[in-house]
């Protein structure tokens, strides 16, 4: 009897330890989730800044950090980095002019911020690319501030920024315009705050295609910033449009 209970234990011993085996990874690497087109990021990043403030001047330009890419990884920084720059000049100007015409400052805030759209960073490991989208404001004393989006997408073996026609055969404009401008007024469902252009897309002669887009893993999404598709009343929280790679697949 004692033999058997021995041997029992052993049994129970060597399925635990294999099915120790079967839930752990060999590598150790972690394993990346399926990505849709309602999905968050998937891609393992942590996101910077640089910032600056004066009593009158604000000025926040955050970037992506991806998980082992140095080579993008300094890119994006170098960007952020140009970019910041150049507010804090347009900022430092713009407040010099406001106080040299006599303009009362009291109250008055100028910004000029860069937010990273944390739902809209990607990393596709098959096609090797990066993808991420920014939602940008300014306010520099005019009646009203403005949003636009502002994207980057890249070719993370030759660590290249990539543009639509990267992506796209030759020709792609022609099909696309009014694939788009179909999209918009038939099929909001597939657009972003799209009810609010009302009638303004129907009187359209042509409808733009944006340079600022994220590379989803099923699609592709345009952005699309104040004015872009209409007046500021109807477009200032921006629009987006989510184009299944399957409809485009002549053009891919």
């Amino acid at each position: 009897r004692t033999i058997t209970i021995l041997i029992t234990l052993v049994i129970l011993g060597v399925a635990i330890f294999f099915l120790k085996k079967i839930n752990s990874s060999d590598t150790g690497q972690p394993v990346e989730p399926t990505q849709t087109i309602a999905s968050t990021s998937t891609a393992p990043y942590e996101i910077k800044s640089f910032t600056y403030a004066s009593s009158s001047n604000r000025s926040t330009i955050e970037y992506v950090q991806f998980a082992k890419l140095s080579a993008v990884n300094n890119t994006l920084e170098k960007e952020a980095r140009d970019i910041f720059n150049k507010n804090v000049k347009e900022l430092e100007v713009n407040l010099a002019e406001y106080t040299k015409s006599g303009t009362s400052l009291e109250g008055r805030e100028f910004v000029i911020d860069r937010t990273v759209s944390k739902e809209y960073v990607f990393l596709n490991t098959q096609q090797a690319i990066a993808s991420v989208a920014y939602e940008n404001y300014v306010d520099m004393g005019g009646a009203h501030g403005t949003f636009f989006f502002s994207s980057d997408t890249i070719d993370v073996t030759k660590n290249k920024k990539l543009v639509l026609a990267d992506l796209l055969k030759d020709g792609y404009e022609k099909d696309l315009t009014p694939y788009i401008k179909d999209k918009i007024i038939r099929h909001p469902e597939t657009c972003v705050r799209c009810d609010a252009l009302g009638g303004e897309i129907d009187s359209m002669i042509e409808t733009v295609i944006p340079e600022n887009f994220v590379l989803e893993t099923d699609s592709i999404r345009l952005l699309y910033g104040a004015y872009e598709l209409g007046s500021y009343a109807e477009t200032s929280g921006g629009q987006e449009l989510i184009i299944p790679k399957t409809d485009i697949s002549v053009h891919i």
